[in-house]
């Protein structure tokens, strides 16, 4: 299955945006899909906006679905090329719609494999449990692409908590059973459950 990669870009810094539109062509190939159109990989090749954009059609033209980025309803073009996948029938996802559901089927998995409650895993709580539910999700998270902004914001944790956390997972891995054999239960629930997969849209 082939996405188109939709949002903002005229008026940003350009830099800027094609982190963005990479790390969701990134999340988008971890999560399933076969290939993706990221458009700022014709930036450069087209003088005006209308070329870009009949460009971009006619690769939307190729796509079984399109990935809306948060705030492309602030972009003419990306309000266009909505109209566009509506109007043909396209699978539509929203950034935020689904990378939450992401998360939150990560942490149930986590919370049922570990017995706690999903909300302990954002919770302040040091205890070496609660450490590892949140390592476990992290490590998830960033198999799926996801900054590490964005697994701060999912487990209620700052930048370099995050990175410590990642850190520490080969470490675990190398040394605690009990740690190993809950994360190999975690990535046979995700693999059962195909929560990874296109297959489901």
């Amino acid at each position: 299955m082939k996405i188109y990669v939709s949002g903002r870009i005229s008026g940003l810094n350009q830099n800027l945006c094609r982190s963005v539109f990479d790390e969701a062509e990134q999340f988008l190939l971890s999560i399933g899909f076969d290939a993706v159109f990221n458009p700022m990989s014709t930036q450069g090749r087209f003088d005006t906006w209308e070329q870009y954009m009949r460009n971009d059609l006619k690769e939307l033209m190729t796509c079984d679905a399109i990935f809306m980025l948060d705030g492309w309803e602030l972009s003419k073009g990306a309000r266009l090329e909505h109209h566009n996948a509506q109007q043909l029938g396209m699978i539509i996802l929203y950034e935020s719609e689904r990378r939450n559901a992401l998360v939150s089927e990560v942490k149930k998995i986590v919370a049922d494999t570990l017995n706690i409650s999903e909300e302990q895993i954002t919770s302040k709580s040091r205890s070496q449990k609660l450490f590892f539910a949140r390592m476990l999700t992290a490590v998830v998270l960033r198999q799926c692409k996801y900054s590490l902004q964005r697994i701060g914001t999912a487990i209620n944790r700052d930048h370099s908590s995050v990175v410590y956390i990642l850190r520490q997972h080969d470490i675990e891995l190398s040394h605690n059973a009990k740690y190993k054999r809950w994360s190999e239960q975690i990535a046979e629930q995700i693999d059962r459950q195909n929560i990874l997969n296109t297959d489901e849209l």
